[in-house]
């Protein structure tokens, strides 16, 4: 889906620290993170993040940070 405004939040994700364990998708009520099986990695879709934290405060590892545009 293309966006013509940039997201108001963007998810910042150091790829080292993050283990997989998908907390982060598990908890996102608004789909933000998606885990590719193919590319082992979390992805997210920043268009739908609301900056409510829970992501950053719930991953064990610290590997994700939200930053406001």
């Amino acid at each position: 889906m293309k966006h013509r405004m940039p997201p108001e939040f963007t998810v910042i994700r150091d790829d080292e620290r993050c283990i997989r364990c998908r907390v982060c998708e598990n908890q996102c009520s608004f789909k933000v993170h998606n885990y590719d099986e193919e590319e082992d990695r979390v992805l997210e879709d920043n268009h739908k993040c609301v900056g409510c934290h829970r992501c950053e405060t719930l991953c064990p590892t610290k590997a994700i940070k939200i930053r406001r545009n």
